[in-house]
């Protein structure tokens, strides 16, 4: 049976994976991978374009962690960023609302690779800015993830089953 400092080497491993894959290939190839008890990983590959597309990968995130008691999740792929002060966030998600954008739409916008990783306990948010000149990622940042799409799928499978 995994431990939760097992669960913690291998989410170190996976992020030195990912930091190699992109210097490799120069991107991130989307990923879910959720981890079963006994250790076991559950490798699936993943590619939405749109919003609905999104919706439906994260259902079979769900779906599948449930299907396996997956004790860890990990997604990974790359994303756009805006980076705003916290008193322009309403305006920027009322705008979006009604308009219909993408963070993609707007022209001062970054580019990211994360990794959604959660437990039964805990989601968290690992973020690193891209350098595409030398295919690196840098400037790692652990997060608590607070809102959004990408958040408690495994707290929300845990509570729904209890």
């Amino acid at each position: 049976m995994i431990n939760s400092d097992d669960i913690k080497k291998i989410k170190e491993v996976i992020i030195n994976m990912m930091k190699q894959n992109f210097k490799a290939d120069g991107k991130l190839f989307p990923v879910i991978m959720a981890l079963e008890p006994n250790g076991k990983m559950t490798y699936v590959g993943t590619t939405y374009t749109n919003q609905e597309e999104k919706k439906k990968t994260l259902e079979y995130a769900k779906e599948l962690c449930a299907k396996i008691n997956a004790v860890a999740l990990f997604m990974i792929n790359e994303a756009w960023i805006k980076k705003i002060k916290p008193e322009d966030y309403e305006n920027i998600m009322a705008d979006m609302k009604k308009t219909g954008k993408r963070i993609s739409d707007y022209g001062d916008r970054g580019e990211i690779g994360m990794m959604l990783f959660e437990t039964k306990t805990s989601s968290q948010m690992i973020t690193f800015d891209i350098d595409r000149t030398n295919n690196e990622l840098i400037n790692m940042m652990e997060n608590p993830t607070e809102g959004g799409d990408f958040k408690n799928i495994l707290c929300a499978i845990q509570t729904n089953t209890n």
